[in-house]
């Protein structure tokens, strides 16, 4: 998986790119997934927590900041809500780990029962869909929601052998059309836990 799957499987998890610019009226710091390389620092943050984690290093950082004192604020915004600060490079080796692993995982869903499972609730929950005359996912995103499901369960070291219909979640609020995001896939109660997987320190 090349950088830019990495980046993108980053940014379908919450997860966002906080940069900072050169510029000659002072350095500028934004929270956006482009323009990545063209940055002098890069670093990877919840995006439930990028916002306000920005906004205090701009206040910390003052009028016209160079890069250097831009990114001390930086870390202390985030130390101050004891959050770490992984560089881009870093997010990236992790992303294309943990993504080459959740590949493995759902090769291991496809050979068990598990996946039947899942199967039989997404035509019950379509037919109960048609009979009331709503619409409803298709099958590729329910699967793309599926895994990213299985995070939780890559974070823990779980083997799929270990886990059930239940643990995994399989509510019908997983194929609700209402779930669905134009820009991202999101799954049931995934989010955090991917920040513990793939930002945490010492992983």
């Amino acid at each position: 998986m090349g950088e830019r799957e990495a980046t993108r499987y980053l940014a379908a998890c919450d997860t966002t790119a906080t940069t900072i610019h050169r510029r000659p009226d002072g350095a500028r710091l934004s929270v956006c997934t482009r323009n990545i390389q063209n940055a002098d620092v890069a670093v990877w943050l919840p995006q439930q927590d990028a916002v306000e984690i920005a906004a205090e290093a701009r206040r910390l950082a003052g009028t016209a900041p160079d890069v250097e004192r831009l990114v001390r604020a930086l870390r202390e915004a985030a130390m101050n809500r004891r959050i770490t600060l992984p560089e881009h490079r870093v997010a990236i080796e992790r992303a294309t780990i943990a993504a080459a692993n959740l590949d493995q995982l759902m090769l291991q869903l496809r050979q068990s029962r598990l996946l039947r499972i899942f199967n039989r609730r997404y035509a019950e929950h379509r037919l109960a869909c048609k009979e009331q005359g709503r619409g409803s996912i298709g099958y590729t995103l329910a699967l793309r929601r599926l895994r990213l499901a299985l995070i939780p369960i890559l974070a823990s070291g779980r083997s799929i052998d270990s886990i059930s219909a239940t643990s995994l979640n399989f509510q019908p609020a997983i194929f609700d059309w209402s779930h669905h995001s134009s820009k991202r896939t999101k799954a049931i109660n995934a989010r955090l836990l991917l920040s513990k997987a793939v930002l945490a320190s010492g992983r």
